[in-house]
């Protein structure tokens, strides 16, 4: 299984983390915290090095921007941090988890554990549920 990692980031932030295991990049550039729109970019690890793999793309953004966030790198200190509901994207950065879709099996080429969802799938985004930041089947709750 390939590692990836995720970074959201702005062009001026100095907060790198060590991410020597990952194998593919996606990388996420904002020109300023409170833009709305940015960059997406794709690399993958080479015996060359770090290549981007395609052009590059126009991302959005939560309605109020980005903020710092829980990840793998360390937060700089007195920063604002993310809140649920605050209408900004998590910056930092983090690995990504599973993948989730509606076909029975994942894209061609895709090398990463799927799971296919349904209408009985739910990304629990309340933050008074013990199933908070979770990917929860009702089925099974």
């Amino acid at each position: 299984m390939r590692r990836i990692a995720l970074l959201l980031f702005l062009v001026t932030s100095s907060a790198f983390a060590q991410i020597e295991s990952a194998q593919q990049l996606i990388v996420s550039i904002a020109p300023e915290w409170n833009s709305i729109t940015g960059t997406m970019y794709l690399f993958e690890l080479t015996d060359d090095g770090w290549v981007q793999t395609t052009a590059p793309w126009k991302v959005n953004y939560g309605d109020s921007g980005m903020v710092w966030a829980e990840g793998l790198h360390l937060n700089p200190s007195g920063v604002r941090m993310k809140v649920e509901g605050d209408h900004r994207s998590p910056a930092g950065v983090f690995e990504l988890g599973d993948i989730y879709g509606y076909d029975a099996a994942p894209p061609s080429g895709v090398i990463y554990p799927y799971h296919q969802s349904g209408r009985t799938l739910h990304a629990v985004d309340d933050g008074n549920s013990i199933f908070y930041n979770s990917i929860v089947d009702e089925n099974d709750v």
